[in-house]
């Protein structure tokens, strides 16, 4: 996933299906040996924050 403020994210992602309903879940965590943990941390840190330059 490529996100503007972070950049590239490499993720996980897991989809549970409920039968009865059609409807999917998507769950997504960083990849393992990747630094997608840390960029998803500072985009937390970062919020919606809103920088001038």
């Amino acid at each position: 996933m490529l996100h503007p403020r972070v950049g590239r994210l490499d993720l996980q992602c897991d989809v549970v299906l409920s039968p009865s309903t059609g409807n999917r879940l998507f769950l997504y965590r960083p990849q393992p040996g990747t630094d997608a943990a840390e960029r998803l941390e500072f985009l937390r840190v970062l919020g919606n924050q809103t920088f001038t330059t």
